[in-house]
């Protein structure tokens, strides 16, 4: 898959609040990169990935089934590569090596805690030659310490829909 875009531009589209207005920003052309819960837009947002990115094991777990069904690229972190073989969609990268943090071989990306980062690694192996990020907010409401589980009642403040966490609780 190395330089397969060559050149080209993709759009990475993340699941923050910013999201919401440019729901209509991504346009058919496009060769979109979509991570974690994305799949939850797809009607509303109107498109479908090429390319999907997941790193973080909580969100791999919650969304398994899901993300088994997605037919797109997949490219899926170590942390729950046991919940999703390899096929001819679907590649695990491994995420812990801090040493090749920006060199991405087909089997290694750093995710430095988020799946943006793994997501760019990924854009670049492509061989985009430039990226898009949409719907990237990096400012969260809550309280406790980062990357600690934690529950929520009422609507989701952090995700382009309020009922993320709700889904994912059902999901």
């Amino acid at each position: 898959m190395y330089n397969r875009h060559r050149n080209e531009r993709t759009v990475l589209v993340a699941n923050g609040p910013s999201l919401k207005p440019h729901e209509s920003r991504v346009s058919a052309p496009e060769t979109v990169i979509g991570v974690n819960k994305i799949f939850i837009g797809f009607k509303k947002l109107g498109f479908y990935p090429r390319y999907y990115v997941a790193v973080n094991g909580k969100v791999i777990a919650q969304s398994v089934e899901r993300i088994k069904s997605m037919n797109c690229v997949k490219f899926i972190g170590h942390r729950g590569a046991e919940l999703l073989p390899e096929d001819g969609l679907t590649y695990h990268i491994e995420t812990r090596n801090p040493r090749r943090a920006f060199v991405m071989t087909f089997r290694r990306a750093f995710s430095r805690w988020t799946v943006t980062y793994a997501a760019l690694q990924v854009a670049y192996h492509l061989g985009f030659k430039e990226v898009v990020i949409i719907g990237m907010d990096h400012r969260y409401e809550y309280t406790g310490a980062p990357n600690e589980a934690c529950k929520l009642d009422g609507p989701d403040p952090n995700h382009f829909s309020p009922d993320l966490l709700r889904w994912a609780a059902m999901g």
